[in-house]
This record gives C-alpha cells, sequence and structure tokens, in this order.
C-alpha cells in the first residue's frame, strides 16, 4: 500500500495472522515483526528498534502482561479479572525504580463501567465514576480529580 507519506507491505502466516509489517518513507524501511503461541495468541512483537515485547496469558487465555525483559520494561503487568471476564486490575509501567501505576477497573452488574482508579506510589493519577441511564446511556462521567470537569449527560 502507497499514500504520500511512503510505502507499508505486510505478510503474513499460512493461519492468515499477520509476521511482518515493513513500512518505508523515502530511502528508511522499518520492520515490525511478530510471533505467535500455538493457540494463535500473540507472543512477541519486535520493534524496529530492537526491543522485544513478550506478551503473557493467564489459564483462560486472557493477556496479563507485555514485557520487555531485556530493558526491564512491563508495559502491563499483573493484569487479572473479573470472574465474568472483564479486566479488574493492571499494573502499567514497571521499571527497575518505579513500582508502576495500578489501576483498578469496577463493573455494575450489566458489566458498565462504574469506577476507574490508576495510582502509583505518588498518588492518584486518575478518578473517574461513572452513572448510567436505565438504558445504557452515559448519565454522569465524574471526576475525582477534579470535580470541575465532571460530565453530565441528558
Amino acid at each position: 500500500m502507497s499514500d504520500g507519506s511512503g510505502a507499508t507491505a505486510w505478510s503474513y502466516d499460512t493461519m492468515g495472522r499477520n509476521v511482518t509489517e515493513k513500512r518505508t518513507i523515502g530511502s528508511v524501511t522499518k520492520t515490525i515483526s511478530s510471533t505467535y503461541n500455538y493457540d494463535g495468541s500473540l507472543a512477541t512483537v519486535t520493534y524496529p528498534s530492537g526491543r522485544v515485547v513478550t506478551y503473557g496469558y493467564n489459564a483462560a487465555a486472557q493477556p496479563v502482561s507485555a514485557i520487555d525483559t531485556a530493558n526491564s520494561i512491563n508495559y502491563a503487568k499483573s493484569a487479572t479479572y473479573a470472574p465474568p471476564g472483564e479486566l479488574a486490575t493492571s499494573v502499567n509501567g514497571q521499571t527497575g525504580t518505579f513500582n508502576g501505576i495500578t489501576t483498578n477497573y469496577s463493573y455494575s452488574p450489566r458489566l458498565f463501567p462504574t469506577a476507574i482508579t490508576a495510582s502509583s506510589s505518588n498518588g492518584t493519577a486518575l478518578s473517574l465514576s461513572y452513572s448510567f441511564f436505565a438504558n445504557g446511556n452515559v448519565n454522569v462521567v465524574t471526576n475525582g480529580r477534579d470535580t470541575g470537569r465532571t460530565a453530565t449527560y441528558t
């Protein structure tokens, strides 16, 4: 595929999964490659810089981690899920010197998000709560860090 910014080419394995993406801009070509587990889930992504991100899964085949072990960066780690299958917690951005940001998700019995909080040892970065009309449309989004930024919908 070509456009004004350059060209992109993809290649696929016999299962139809993308294994390489080559982008060319001017005379520079960069490649991103992916590998897969036997169950078809994404195993690794190798970026043009050489960084390799490895993906981990739990027994229910839900993603639980995305880690660059060579550079000690945990993009996502320790994800947990509630019994219906929705994401309950995750830790993002953990490095050797930073414990990461822990995000907690809460849901209604209808599995609508009711609260999202993200915090680290430095404090709370995000605190949102949601309420919904009976038809499922969003009613109010409350910003716990700045109530002046609360949004009400009609």
